[in-house]
């Protein structure tokens, strides 16, 4: 689990207004829109580093928690493996054929064939890691979405 929080100074002057109701309905607002944008940058890096299907792109989402904490993720159990790579190992061969099929859009002889070359390659060097996630979150900024709240509530 990667976690991103705001700094101290800004979280000094969030407890300020916490007392406030309203204030905690917007920073629950904010950090929904801000966790969609952090969604929409891990999305754009799988679209851009992956061979997929588009699965591991639709799978991700945003849930609040409560006021002051939302969570951005996905239910798939390959996920963290896509992201940081494996080790040589034996994967099963059918969910590779299904990918082949699914990204060539066919059922040629020549897609089990490349099907068994990417196992054989899978079993001998692993998997690189993509950092799709790492790398958004990386670039991601909370402040500002946090500086821009503080800045809009002090000038109400």
């Amino acid at each position: 689990m990667i976690e991103v929080s705001v700094d101290k100074k800004q979280l000094t002057k969030i407890k300020r207004y916490m007392s406030d109701d309203r204030f905690k309905e917007v920073l629950r607002k904010v950090l929904i829109a801000a966790g969609l944008e952090l969604e929409d940058m891990i999305v754009t890096n799988i679209d851009e580093r992956t061979s997929n299907t588009g699965r591991l792109g639709q799978s991700w989402t945003v849930k609040d928690i409560s006021y002051d904490k939302i969570k951005v993720f996905t239910n798939l159990q390959y996920a963290p493996f896509v992201e940081y790579g494996t080790r040589p190992h034996r994967p099963p061969y059918k969910p590779i054929l299904r990918w082949v099929q699914l990204k060539e859009k066919s059922r040629a002889k020549w897609t089990y064939r490349r099907a068994w070359a990417i196992w054989h390659s899978i079993a001998k060097k692993g998997t690189q890691e993509k950092r799709y996630l790492r790398d958004a979150v990386d670039k991601f900024s909370l402040s500002k979405w946090v500086d821009e709240l503080i800045r809009t509530w002090e000038n109400v």
